[in-house]
């Protein structure tokens, strides 16, 4: 099953940025094709925002790579989860600037007097935030405990 899940989370993490560039090309908008900066640093900031996700795919494919080798509870577990919860919290972050950096890229598209910057804090950025935080302090326990465990087992 470790292997299975490896393999889904590979892949995704190879499809993921295919998506973004492929939803950021079809949602160009063709009225606005004269000025191509402001389309490419709006990609810039699109795959700045999925990077972290990617990330994280990456750390849970290596997660399940060491799951199906029968490695539970090891040292490289033990950072992946770490990290994969890193992953999710500056996916969070990320989700955070994403809206105001991609309403600065386009306000290259409108005329002076039309040009806005929009803020907002999404329920997704929440979750992601709140989640990675619970994995990070999850991490942290298994750390302690694999010490504790480590100490145990040379008391004689």
């Amino acid at each position: 099953m470790g292997r299975f899940f490896s393999a889904l989370w590979g892949l995704m993490a190879c499809i993921v940025p295919i998506l973004i560039v492929a939803h950021w090309y079809l949602t160009l908008s063709p009225a606005n094709t004269g000025n191509l900066a402001p389309h490419f640093l709006q990609l810039a900031v699109v795959l700045l925002a999925g990077g972290p996700l990617v990330l994280g795919l990456v750390h849970l494919r290596r997660l399940f790579v060491l799951f199906g080798e029968g490695e539970m509870f090891g040292i490289e577990n033990v950072a992946r989860i770490r990290k994969f919860g890193s992953a999710l919290l500056l996916f969070g972050l990320t989700q955070l600037a994403y809206f105001p950096l991609s309403s600065l890229a386009s306000a290259g598209f409108g005329s002076p007097g039309e040009r806005t910057i929009s803020i907002s804090f999404s329920s997704g950025a929440a979750v992601a935030l709140g989640v990675g935080f619970v994995v990070v302090v999850i991490a942290w326990v298994m750390e302690e405990a694999r010490k504790l465990e480590e100490e145990q087992s040379h008391t004689v």
